[in-house]
């Protein structure tokens, strides 16, 4: 909690929730002309989803929080429908923000997102058929009432399609961005992994790794490896079996480099993947 709930990744969540505010305010009616002309698309979900792969899951339900809370003095429903969207906005983040703390990787973020709107697409037709179109129709939410399911039985395909339609056109934005901004991610993963390592005066460090075997050894490597650019070089400098070599292979592991890495003591130069240069 205290990595995630950093001073700098505290700062980055205020930038995401003011420019989720700010997006969801530039609505675009979807139905217009119809009985359904009140659903209206926005793509504010964009910045949620950007936050939960780059903090997590409940940094991205606080900023949907925030950014629902502060729009309940700017919308018209009394903070009803604002609720509804923090139900429908956590339904449909929730799998893949948790999924990328596994798994990172863009097959990941897609695989998660198709997901992600079939449980949205699911979830708005509860949260409308209790929630909003009770409120709507003069009761109060979670008591439907015989002309709220009626209106409700009208229009529920408009609901379904307009869910379906935002979650895939928010989905394909975000892998849009996602390849972007996927260094600025590696970037903040590595730090909180150096965050989270203490020197040997049981300090933290934010430039210190201390590995106590040849698998931590190729992790931190492997996460290196993630935020590296072409063109990079790093200098490796031990005696014989201080884990040069092993260092080598966690930069391979983390390039998705296949080859078998191995000393370049006698060999002088060993390229793997015709891009890695031992």
């Amino acid at each position: 909690m205290k990595q995630t709930f950093s001073v700098k990744n505290i700062s980055g969540m205020a930038v995401f929730s003011a420019l989720s505010l700010v997006v969801y305010l530039l609505e675009i009616p979807i139905f217009a002309g119809t009985p359904a002309n009140f659903l209206e698309l926005d793509f504010s979900n964009v910045f949620v989803l950007l936050a939960g792969f780059m903090y997590g899951p409940l940094p991205a339900i606080i900023i949907t929080l925030v950014k629902e809370g502060i729009h309940v003095f700017i919308g018209t429903t009394g903070g009803v429908g604002e609720l509804a969207n923090i139900i429908i906005t956590t339904a449909f983040i929730i799998v893949p923000t948790i999924l990328y703390r596994f798994k990172k990787g863009i097959v990941t973020v897609i695989l998660s997102l198709v997901v992600a709107s079939i449980i949205q697409s699911g979830i708005s037709l509860l949260v409308n058929k209790y929630i909003n179109f009770p409120f709507f129709m003069g009761s109060a939410p979670f008591k439907p009432t015989a002309v709220s399911n009626a209106t409700f039985n009208e229009l529920w395909a408009y609901v379904l399609a307009f869910n379906a339609i935002k979650s895939v056109a928010v989905s394909i934005v975000t892998i849009l961005l996602y390849k972007k901004v996927s260094y600025l991610f590696r970037k903040i993963h590595l730090q909180n992994s150096r965050d989270s390592v203490y020197n040997k005066g049981g300090e933290k460090t934010s430039n210190e790794f201390i590995t106590k075997n040849a698998e931590e050894t190729m992790q931190v490597a492997c996460n290196l490896a993630k935020t590296l650019t072409s063109g990079e070089v790093l200098l490796l400098s031990g005696d014989l079996g201080a884990g040069k070599t092993v260092f080598t292979k966690g930069l391979a592991k983390g390039l998705n480099i296949s080859d078998e890495v191995v000393s370049p003591t006698y060999a002088y130069l060993n390229v793997y993947g015709d891009y890695l240069y031992h």
